[in-house]
């Protein structure tokens, strides 16, 4: 099929030299972005490694003299923030390299990405919030740190300080915990549709192992936003009905498959991109009146079921009083 559009990706996937010459340029792309990442990385841990070995304590002394309650001079020592900052930093940013490195993304498959999908009239955009939660749960444990090294916070063994000192802790893995969980599910590719509304993208391909350059092995994976509960039987109705339709696989991968929600899934190869993503484009816009419908039957048959218990229990009542009024 001849394109209409003009491209400017360097991938081409409509011939079979175009496929091989798109696979080495992915191939090589990938591991630069590979080791790139690996020497980020490696530069972190020695950074830490530095600061542990050397004992690092740095501290910053005013040139103008504090005068306090006794007139002596103050100088401020921030171990706690430094060591903190740097810790927490170090963490958050190994996860999130991997993470780079997981993502098989490239340049080049990106813009072809956004290429396929403007010309069918939507946006390809990345979805990486992660960064700014971490920025903002972690500006609120150096504050902590701040004012423990400044001895505004000292604890105790009363049981207030002891109590505070672990709601304290307890904050400081959770401003690093979840910011790391978050990466994991949260930092993706995505085509928004409309509010709340949108397809994931995931790119499968074993760029390290496979020498073989057929088509079929470079996969894109497509998943919507969360439809609803699995134990909603009319979703799950409405859901099936969809997906046999469409031909849409019910079930994605092995995680997905373990979720407690619906999802549609749809896998597409490069070349035919733009006739899957257009297919889920589709369920998704057909999703809201099948499940409608399909609420309304499940209302329907309640209230069915309500007046037919309601007609038996006021039968039964009729031949009740039709069998006492008999005997007399």
């Amino acid at each position: 099929m001849k394109r209409l559009l003009k491209r400017d990706s360097n991938l081409n996937f409509e011939d079979e030299q175009g496929i091989s010459n798109s696979i080495h340029l992915l191939k090589s792309e990938f591991l630069m972005k590979t080791i790139k990442a690996s020497i980020y990385i490696s530069l972190i841990l020695l950074i830490c490694l530095g600061y542990i070995l050397l004992d690092f304590k740095p501290k910053i002394v005013f040139l103008n003299y504090i005068q306090i309650a006794n007139f002596r001079p103050y100088s401020l020592n921030l171990n706690l923030t430094i060591g903190w900052t740097l810790f927490s930093s170090s963490i958050f940013l190994i996860f999130y390299l991997i993470k780079y490195i997981r993502l098989k993304f490239t340049p080049s498959l990106l813009k072809y990405i956004k290429e396929e999908l403007n010309y069918i009239g939507f946006d390809f955009q990345k979805k990486y919030t992660s960064g700014l939660l971490f920025v903002l749960l972690n500006s609120i444990s150096i504050v902590f740190m701040i004012y423990m090294d400044f001895e505004v916070l000292v604890f105790d063994n009363t049981i207030f300080s002891i109590f505070m000192r672990n709601l304290i802790i307890g904050y400081l893995v959770f401003s690093l915990v979840l910011p790391i969980i978050w990466i994991g599910l949260n930092d993706k590719y995505v085509v928004k549709i409309k509010e709340n509304i949108f397809i994931l993208f995931d790119f499968q391909y074993p760029i390290r192992k496979r020498k073989d350059h057929s088509p079929t092995l470079l996969g894109i994976s497509l998943s919507s936003n969360r439809l609803c509960s699995r134990f909603n039987k009319p979703g799950k109705n409405a859901h099936t009905k969809i997906c046999e339709i469409r031909w849409l696989p019910r079930n994605g991968n092995k995680v997905q498959k373990l979720s407690p929600f619906l999802h549609f899934h749809e896998f597409s190869v490069p070349i035919n991109l733009q006739k899957q993503v257009l297919n889920i484009i589709l369920a998704l816009h057909e999703w809201d009146n099948n499940y409608e419908r399909e609420l309304n039957t499940l209302r329907y048959n309640i209230a069915l079921s309500a007046k037919y218990k309601d007609y038996k229990a006021l039968n039964r009542l009729g031949s009740f009083f039709t069998d006492f009024f008999r005997n007399f």
